[in-house]
């Protein structure tokens, strides 16, 4: 199943769903009996005791034309409701022609009944009538006529009946059992359970009323919903489609071009262009057979065919360049890369060869350059031309490094070099005549030109270097800084007169000066200097001045006296022995 009905199917599903599920509470609802029965017809106790069983008694005692004293009921069973023997004494009163012979504590108990008694036996008796009769009463110690037995029973006496009392009136003067008087009513237990099962039923028909009335407006909001889902659908659908259109018409104009992107190699253009086309005219043969031709003829792989054909045009352009004599270089890794695709382009192998050949005459061209080179350096070495032969050795240095003669010459000039160390227990005097010196702690992993025994100089702390005819001072990032005139700083020119501190520790003072127009400068320290110059300096040594030279080696030139500098020898400078070391 596609996207698109995809798009329509899974909403219409759940949308169906949810509206059967809606529906079946609505049916539930409508299906279900509504009518919530009454409690079933029954007599409560106070309805019985309180108003049937006086308004029987009353009516029988009459019809017998009772009169005289009657003894009220003294107990009944353990299971008898508490209030049910004074109920049943109070319901003798109803009759007027009976005095009922009562207790004083009794008679309280009654008269605290008297009100409710009052109102449910309305005008049978008066209230000034009983209160009469229970002051005679409890005065009277005449013979006594009447007596009262009574019952109570609990079982199913009818549908709603569960609990019967029958009151018996005896005649105590012949001993007969005058009348009797059975009354019905349902306990309260009953009652409330029926009121209970009512009130669940209730609440039951409410409940499914509301989620009927929530079905109904989720099926109204489902409705709207959809309605609103498929009009935007149908609006993208319609866009969509306007797309296509615009699409096919732009795919049938650049399909005509396929043939001018395989003129110009661009293969994986062309074929991506007929799969897409394809995809909006599968029917089309005509192009079908042509993106088979455009994967034989690319060996199944455009994207590396189009690579192999931009390789190919490098190496004709390579190629005409090196032919009219420019000077283009082609790195090894072009020619792997080149040699890898020639499967995938006819023409490469045969530019492929050609570059190579050039590139070994080119190679071979380069490498008498440099033989030619290296013996210049070799000959101005031997002929003492030291500035010449260091200035063909740095030519050398980048494309002749790996050269043999050219390290055996580069080690020659280096002993001869005008690098010095004179070093006494005193002093420690460092002359250097190339541009660019570095300062810094000795160790295994650093060799810097001037080694400073002490862990607050780093291993690579700063640099000197003449530039222009001036010296710049440069920080390498050490820990403890480097500062000029007080001033930390990263890089900065120094002058004549400047201070420069290194570590926090290492204090020198600056002198530039100028010799046959050639500027030189000395930081001198506690116990060390540093010489840095070209050809010439001047150096003060115990309070003399030399002129310090560099032409066929370094001569420090006295006002009475001139040394030659030479490696592993001792020499006398202002009456000063110094050791001399080749640096």
């Amino acid at each position: 199943m596609n996207n698109k009905k995809l798009l329509h199917t899974i909403p219409a599903a759940i949308c169906i769903s949810l509206i059967v599920i809606c529906y079946l509470l609505i049916l539930s609802f409508q299906n279900m009996d509504k009518n919530i029965s009454p409690l079933p017809d029954h007599i409560t106790y106070h309805t019985a005791v309180r108003e049937q069983l006086p308004s029987i008694i009353n009516q029988k005692a009459q019809k017998h034309q009772c009169s005289g004293y009657i003894i009220p009921l003294e107990k009944l069973t353990p299971d008898a409701p508490p209030d049910l023997r004074e109920d049943i004494n109070l319901a003798l009163f109803a009759y007027p022609g009976w005095r009922v012979l009562v207790a004083q504590e009794e008679k309280k108990q009654m008269m605290n009944r008297l009100e409710d008694t009052i109102e449910k036996w309305g005008g049978l008796l008066s209230g000034r009538d009983i209160e009469r009769l229970l002051q005679v009463q409890s005065k009277t110690a005449l013979q006594t006529n009447y007596s009262i037995r009574a019952e109570y029973s609990e079982g199913e006496y009818s549908p709603t009946a569960t609990r019967k009392i029958i009151v018996a009136i005896n005649d105590e003067r012949i001993h007969i059992s005058l009348f009797e008087v059975a009354v019905l009513y349902t306990d309260l237990d009953t009652i409330r359970r029926w009121e209970t099962e009512q009130q669940i039923k209730k609440e039951l028909i409410d409940r499914k009323a509301r989620r009927s009335e929530l079905a109904q407006v989720i099926i109204k909001s489902i409705a709207i919903a959809a309605s609103g889902y498929y009009l935007i659908l149908s609006i993208i659908i319609i866009i969509k489609k306007q797309r296509n259109l615009k699409r096919k018409k732009a795919f049938l104009l650049q399909i005509g071009k396929r043939q001018d992107l395989i003129d110009n190699g661009h293969y994986r253009a062309a074929h991506d262009l007929a799969v897409k086309y394809l995809e909006y005219f599968p029917e089309d043969v005509e192009i079908k057979a042509f993106k088979d031709r455009l994967l034989v003829f690319t060996k199944g792989d455009p994207e590396l065919a189009e690579e192999a054909y931009m390789e190919a045009l490098k190496l004709k352009y390579y190629i005409e360049a090196r032919e009219d004599k420019n000077e283009i270089t082609l790195e090894a890794s072009e020619l792997e890369k080149c040699a890898s695709l020639i499967p995938y382009n006819a023409h490469l192998k045969e530019l492929y060869n050609r570059a190579l050949s050039l590139q070994k005459e080119k190679m071979a061209s380069e490498k008498a350059e440099i033989e030619e080179e290296i013996e210049s350096a070799r000959t101005a070495l031997l002929s003492n031309d030291i500035h010449r032969a260091r200035s063909l050795i740095e030519l050398l240095k980048q494309k002749a490094s790996n050269n043999s003669r050219y390290i055996q010459i580069e080690t020659m000039l280096r002993r001869r070099s005008g690098n010095f160390v004179l070093a006494n227990k005193n002093e420690v005097i460092y002359i250097f005549t190339k541009d660019l010196i570095n300062v810094g702690r000795d160790d295994d992993t650093a060799k810097p030109d001037v080694p400073i025994d002490s862990n607050w100089i780093s291993r690579k702390h700063a640099s000197i270097k003449k530039t222009r005819g001036r010296f710049l001072l440069e920080d390498h990032e050490s820990s403890n800084g480097t500062y000029l005139n007080g001033e930390k700083i990263v890089k900065e020119f120094i002058n004549n007169g400047d201070m420069v501190n290194l570590g926090k520790i290492i204090d020198t003072s600056v002198s530039i000066g100028q010799k046959d127009n050639n500027a030189y400068c000395i930081l001198k320290g506690m116990a060390f200097r540093i010489v840095l110059y070209t050809e010439a300096a001047e150096l003060m040594v115990n309070s003399e001045k030399y002129s310090v030279t560099f032409n066929e080696g370094v001569t420090l030139i006295g006002k009475n006296e001139a040394n030659v500098l030479i490696s592993g020898k001792q020499v006398s400078i202002g009456g000063i022995e110094f050791y001399i070391e080749e640096v």
